[in-house]
């Protein structure tokens, strides 16, 4: 597809003797406007070219009269179009030449599952070239949380695909598989909320990392600049997720001393060309600050940054210097993961042993309280048996009125200071073992869940099951005495 249609816009452009560069691209349309010489125009090929585009790519001739053509023209219209180029043989009109770079893709991209792709076209690989700039990146190739699928027809390669974006280039095949991609727009807003949690970048990307620009797979030849330019914003990119504050013109960063890092045109000129391999060493870097503990990460990043680089610099002595500043990062990190690994078994361990105490301080409060209701249970009990023995015996029932009266009351109280008691210990042990959660950030919650388990949460959940018991019971206990009292009364 993508070969077609280069073969087809390009012998449209050639037909006029124009080139690529003759045209003007936005993020909409492909067009050139301008005078030509009828001369031996061939009119039927060139409504052959256009049959692919159908309504997307319109021709319109001007002299006197206009006369306009796209693929979807009908024959007698078609029939009209090539007599008004044979009447007007040698004379010059105005042409305008217009490709919809939108009802393109429309007419070539029949499951275009827009839900999870936004697909771009660029004509010229200049144009796209163009937009990997700060002013345009979020604003046109961006724009959106989906998976970006860029078409460049004039661009001599297959593919390049990383997780957010796919480059198709003319040997290419066009994806609209989105199984792989629904999670992305989670992915860049939890590394973008985090970046900006430690970092001020005045650039208010809300939808592009550093991901959107590094590219594993790139043998190819690149005759524009493309790759060149794309592995630069690489290292742009993750500078603005490392750097204190940042914007279109510098980097600081703050450490033993205060850098400045001037981010222009000018501080690449030392180098001509950004390597795949330095744009690895960033993204890499990048990633290992982005993965866990980043706060902790990016203070050891920006001190060996100061101590290696001047007070003002520029991105090419970063890059003259980065195997050194690399390798010492890289140490520093051993170090910061060794302290980390010991403190994290410490810290296992901590939680394993408070989570055997915590289960064994929630089963002796349910042994508390299921004591305390099988001893009301048999108190109750005994107090019934006492009651009908005692008013067999005296036939008093006035003793036994006051008797079940006290006893119901009493009970009552005391039922009721117990379940206040018990419930305030599971709110204060749930919130003790949630604060001392909450202390071991060098733990993942992944393996928090493993080392805790349901234990905790399930004693819990019976030891409010058994104080409910214990409420039903004490209210019945109520109502038990109250229906002895005046039942006692009544006789």
């Amino acid at each position: 597809m993508m070969k077609e249609i280069q073969r087809e816009i390009n012998s449209i452009v050639s037909e006029f003797g124009l080139s690529l560069d003759s045209f003007i691209e936005d993020s909409n349309v492909f067009f050139h406007r301008g005078k030509f010489t009828l001369k031996q125009l061939n009119g039927k090929k060139l409504l052959s070219h256009l049959i692919l585009f159908k309504l997307g790519v319109e021709l319109s001739f001007r002299y006197l009269t206009t006369i306009k053509v796209s693929g979807n023209t009908p024959e007698e219209d078609q029939h009209h179009f090539l007599d008004w180029i044979a009447e007007h043989e040698g004379i010059e009109i105005q042409l305008s030449i217009v490709i919809n770079k939108n009802l393109v893709l429309e007419n070539l991209i029949s499951n275009r599952n827009e839900q999870y792709f936004d697909y771009k076209l660029y004509i010229n690989p200049k144009s796209f070239l163009s937009t990997i700039n700060y002013e345009e990146l979020e604003k046109n190739l961006f724009p959106t949380y989906k998976h970006t699928v860029i078409l460049v027809p004039f661009l001599d390669i297959s593919i390049l695909k990383n997780e957010f974006v796919t480059l198709v280039g003319n040997t290419g095949i066009i994806p609209n598989n989105a199984n792989q991609f629904t999670e992305v727009e989670k992915q860049i807003k939890e590394k973008v909320n985090t970046q900006k949690l430690y970092c001020n970048s005045r650039l208010h990307w809300d939808k592009i990392t550093p991901e959107h620009f590094y590219f594993p797979n790139q043998d190819i030849i690149d005759d524009y600049g493309i790759i060149n330019t794309l592995n630069t914003m690489v290292i742009k990119s993750s500078l603005h997720f490392i750097a204190n504050v940042s914007d279109e013109s510098e980097f600081l960063i703050r450490g033993y001393k205060n850098i400045r890092i001037e981010n222009t045109l000018d501080s690449l000129l030392e180098i001509d060309q950004i390597s795949f391999e330095s744009a690895t060493k960033f993204y890499n870097l990048y990633s290992t600050i982005y993965g866990i503990q980043t706060q902790d990460k990016l203070l050891i990043t920006r001190n060996v940054f100061t101590i290696y680089l001047q007070s003002e610099c520029n991105i090419a002595d970063i890059i003259k210097q980065f195997d050194e500043i690399f390798t010492s990062i890289e140490a520093n990190l051993d170090n910061y993961v060794k302290d980390k690994v010991k403190s994290f078994f410490d810290k296992k361990k901590d939680l394993e042993k408070y989570v055997r105490d915590t289960s064994d301080g929630i089963s002796k409060q349910i042994a508390t309280v299921s004591d305390n209701l099988s001893k009301s249970w048999l108190t109750l009990i005994g107090a019934v048996i006492a009651g009908i023995i005692t008013y067999s015996t005296r036939g008093s029932s006035i003793i036994l009125v006051w008797f079940f009266l006290l006893f119901g009351f009493t009970t009552f109280v005391v039922l009721g200071f117990s379940i206040k008691l018990a419930e305030k210990e599971k709110v204060l042990s749930k919130a003790t073992f949630d604060h001392f959660n909450s202390l071991l950030d060098s733990i993942t919650e992944e393996e928090k869940v493993k080392i805790i388990g349901n234990v905790v949460d399930l004693k819990l959940e019976l030891l409010s099951d058994v104080i409910e018991k214990l409420t039903i019971f004490r209210w019945c206990t109520l109502y038990i005495s109250l229906v002895l009292t005046i039942l006692f009364k009544l006789i």
